[in-house]
Parts: structure tokens; sequence; C-alpha cells
């Protein structure tokens, strides 16, 4: 019998021979649809990726600049609107107030109205503080052209990394989220520049991100789509969001690994390397009036080159070899600088000794609250990693003082000038490991490992913490630094370098190459007790370990039993 005789006996359950005649269609051969070889990169799903890559680095870029501009507006602006030395210190400290906000608030935004109708939104705001900001007349209208900024660049941070997270292929999202980061990093290294080759009027270069945000304004609303997964839970008619708010489980063990990698983002050391980098160029000879420039020039540059690297092998390489990759070369850093500082006479306390401003009350100490001594300049703010939330831009100083008798410059350092260069070395190696892993890692991982539909609200809400804990390490620096010497300090951090490590090996899930459905599913089906037992066996040496197995075993066993649902 012919195929589909037997298919039809097969489906009749008769093993007759007679059957009735079966109607063939005509036998028309048909061609597949032909296949360009020589596909452009501008088909259509290409197309998208590649506007989205131009939306990222866009939005990058306008966060980085005008978080960075700020060290170059209130010198200038202070004489013209006869600052006194607390509002030019509201001034430098509204930017980050207005990012809290849009922490508190953004998830609610990104959640509700959708990611890409958020990322218009603070465009629009961003549009608006720089027009306040370029055409002010009084102090009020600065500072509330400041919160304006702070406010779009901390909201379009997570509109622009959960879209990039949703938009995205598995194999590609570790690049199209981190891309963001490099944009940040070049918008934060572009008005020290632009200061330097041009000498640009502090008004032009506040016009600048304008033009960028008007063309980014463009591509979304026109050609850019509305997230796919967004689109899913609009369809959804009765969605019951506590189904969805559990990663891990249960909600509190997915807030467990977001907050553990945002503290230890934030408590390694990063802003103790800053502040000792800034003096330490001093010591090797470059004048107090060029210092913080040269210092903000060489670490930005290295920091773009190491996003670059992360951006080319991070969907290869994976997000947990990363972060141990990168968490084992800042701890063997800082606890090379940790020894240098201790072989100092005086543990170089002056590094890190702040002034106070003549015509204010001396104010709380740390890096939030730093003034140039008898200048009243603004304060240099704590900047973090960008973020987030995507890797924020480094945190240097952003005010340089007027003139080498104006800044409260350390004595010459008693390490021979090898030692002087190693320990700077050492410090490029720390921002090479520290931008490659735990900064844009961290944020790519808080994108993939929460829901669609907590997404926003739960990135927004670590992102809060994170702006909180990064003006506490400014806040707390000097004291740390006097409690246990500069070297204690920095022996600390490669501590904590070293708990990170930990973490990441027990309780971080690998998300490459995997959708975002999937690792939702995973994180829901494994609890971190099971996760921990599971990698503790990959250890050589506790691979046959048997009580480990049976541990394994259990808790997988539990785990699957209860989880009957999928997770969007």
């Amino acid at each position: 019998m012919s195929d589909d005789e037997d298919t039809s006996v097969l489906i009749d359950g008769k093993t007759e021979t007679k059957l009735t005649p079966i109607y063939k269609a005509p036998n028309i051969p048909h061609s597949p649809p032909k296949v360009d070889q020589n596909v452009s990169v501008f088909t259509v799903r290409n197309h998208c990726i590649v506007l989205s890559t131009t939306v990222a680095i866009l939005s990058g870029f306008e966060f980085g600049y005008d978080l960075g501009i700020c060290s170059y507006l209130v010198p200038n602006v202070k004489n013209v609107l006869q600052l006194t030395c607390q509002e030019e210190h509201m001034i430098g400290i509204s930017w980050i107030f207005g990012a809290l906000l849009a922490s508190v608030l953004g998830g609610l935004l990104v959640d509700g109205f959708g990611r890409k109708w958020a990322i218009v939104c603070s465009t629009t705001l961003m549009i608006i503080g720089s027009v306040l900001t370029a055409i002010t007349s009084s102090y009020t209208m600065l500072l509330i052209g400041r919160l304006m900024g702070g406010f779009s660049g901390a909201l379009c941070t997570v509109a622009q990394c959960v879209y990039a997270a949703e938009i995205s292929q598995e194999h590609h999202r570790g690049r199209l989220v981190t891309i963001y980061q490099l944009g940040a990093a070049l918008g934060f290294l572009t008005p020290t520049l632009a200061n330097v080759a041009c000498n640009i009027p502090w008004q032009v270069m506040v016009w600048i991100p304008v033009g960028p945000a008007l063309i980014q304004i463009s591509i979304v609303t026109i050609f850019l789509s509305e997230s796919p997964h967004f689109k899913l839970l609009q369809m959804s008619q009765s969605f019951d969001t506590k189904r969805y708010s559990c990663a891990v489980g249960s909600s509190w063990e997915t807030v467990f690994l977001a907050l553990g990698l945002v503290f230890f983002q934030q408590f390694t050391g990063r802003f103790a390397v800053l502040r000792y980098a800034h003096g330490l160029f001093a010591v090797l000879g470059v004048c107090p009036e060029t210092v913080a420039t040269v210092t903000t020039i060489t670490f930005s540059f290295v920091k773009v080159c190491a996003i670059c690297l992360c951006i080319c092998v991070i969907d290869r390489l994976g997000r947990r070899p990363a972060l141990i990759l990168g968490g084992t070369c800042m701890m063997t850093s800082l606890a090379l600088i940790g020894v240098l500082c201790a072989m100092e006479e005086g543990h170089a306390l002056g590094l890190l000794r702040p002034g106070v401003c003549d015509d204010h009350t001396p104010l709380p100490t740390g890096d939030g609250l730093h003034y140039s001594s008898g200048t009243g300049l603004a304060p240099m703010l704590p900047t973090g990693a960008p973020p987030p939330f995507p890797l924020l831009p480094t945190p240097v100083p952003l005010v340089a003082p007027h003139n080498c008798e104006e800044e409260d410059i350390p004595t010459p350092s008693n390490l021979p000038p090898s030692l002087q260069y190693l320990a700077l070395f050492t410090m490029l190696c720390y921002e090479v490991a520290y931008s490659f892993s735990l900064g844009p890692v961290t944020w790519l991982l808080l994108v993939e490992i929460f829901p669609a539909a907590v997404r926003g609200k739960s990135v927004s809400m670590v992102c809060t913490l994170y702006w909180l804990a990064d003006l506490l390490v400014g806040a707390t620096l000097v004291h740390v630094v006097h409690a246990f010497t500069l070297g204690g300090a920095f022996l600390m951090y490669s501590v904590m370098c070293l708990n990170a490590i930990i973490f990441v090996f027990l309780f971080i899930p690998e998300t490459r190459a995997k959708s975002l459905h999937l690792i939702a599913q995973e994180l829901k089906n494994m609890s971190s007790k099971n996760r921990m037992f599971q990698n503790l066996q990959a250890l050589p040496c506790l691979s046959k370990n048997e009580w480990l197995q049976q541990k394994s075993m259990q808790y997988r066993q539990v785990a699957h039993s209860v989880a009957e649902s999928a997770v969007i």
C-alpha cells in the first residue's frame, strides 16, 4: 500500500485492504522560499536590533553626560547666581535626590505604562531639565533642572535595560543590555574631554545632550514597538501579580540574590580606589589643578575599554565565570594596594582627608559632602558603578580645584617611585576587573532573574537601595579609613571581594543562552539551598560527597513537587 493508505488504516484502526478512495491533491511542485545567502544586517529583526542598540547607546550617553557635567556646571554658575556654599551643595546632590525619586516611582511607570513609553517619558524629562539648566536665571530653576535630570537618568536606566533584555534573543541579550553602560561611560567622559580640548562655555555644554535625546525619541516612537513581554502581560485579563512575584520559590529569595549582588557591587572598595587614585596622581607629580581631570580621563578610558571587552565575551563566557574571574582580580588588586599602603608611614590618611568650606559650618565628612578648602566648590558626588543599574559612571571627584593652593594635597609618599607606579598599575587593574565583571554583570543579572510581571518594580526597588548604599559608602569612607587605616581598609575590601566570590559561586545562577521564561522557571523550580548543594558538587574535592548528593536530590524533589505552573 501507499503511504497514504497506510496512514488511513492506522487512523481507522482497520486491517481491510479495501479502502475508500482518498482524494489526492494535484502534485504541484512546491518550491521553498528563496533565501538570500548574502543577508544584510538590516533584515526585519536585525533592523530592530540595530535601532535598539542605537537607542541604548544614546540613552546611556545622555545619562552619563548629564551626571558628568555637574563638575563644570556648578563652578561656572555659582558666580552668576551668587550661590552660597549650602546652595552649591544642594545643587550637587539634587541629581542624586532625583535619581532616588525615580527609583521609587520608576517601577510603577515601567510596569504600568510600558517599557517603550517609559523611555520616551524619561527622555522628554531630560530635555526639559537640560533646557531649564541652560536658561537658568535663579537658584530654584537650576535646582529643578538638576532634579529632573537625575529623575530622567534613573528612570531611563531601568526602562532601557528592561526593554533591551526583553526584546533581545538569549544569545545576544548580554551584549544589548551591557551596551547601555558603554554609552554611560562615554557620556561621563565627554564633558571632561570637551572642557579640556575646546573650553566650551557651560551653556553650550548643557545643550549638547538635547540633540541625541531628540534622535532617541524619534527612533523609539516611530520604529520600535513595545516589549513582547509587556504585550503578553497586557493581554492577560485575569492577571494575578502575586502568582508571578517569585523567581526562586519565594520573592524573598529573589530579592536576596539581587540585594547580595548590589551590596557587593558597592562594598568592594571601588570608591576607596578612586579616592586613593586621586591623591596618588598628585603624589606622582600631577598638578593638583588638573589632578581630578587626569584621574577622570585615565579611569574612564580604562573603564570604556573594559566594558568593550565585557560586551565581546559576556555571551560566550557566561555571567558566573565573569563575576568569579573579575572578583578574583579585584581581591588580589585590593590586597596588594593594602600592603603597599601599610608600608607607608602615617597610613596616607591625608589622601582621603576632605577640606571644609570657609563660609559654611563643617558638615559630616564623606564624599557627598566634600568641599575644596576655602573655595566653596560643589561637593564631589558619589556616582557608584552605571547601573543598572546599568553600570554607572566612574565615581571620581566631580570638582577640580581652581589652583594648587586651594586643594588639600597629601604629602609625598614614603614609598619609592617604583612602588608608587605599581600601586597605580594595581588600581588600574582593579578598575578593569570591576568594569568587566561586577559593574555591568550585576545589572545584567538583575533584569534577567526577576519575572516579567514585576521586573520593572523589582529592578527599580533594587536601584533605590543601590543609591542609598552609594551615599552611605561616600559618607563613611573617611571614618572607615581612620578606624582601620588606609591599608587596613583596602584589606577589608579585599575580604569583601572574597565573600562576593563565595556568594556568586554558591547562589547565583547561570543565565547565559537562556530565555527569560526559562530562567524564571528554573529559579522557581530550584531553591537556593538546592543550587548551593549542586554548586558545591562542582568542586573536585566534593564531587563525590554522598551527603551533598543526598541533600541535592532531596531539595530537587521538594522543589519539583511544589512547582506546578510556569512563570511568565
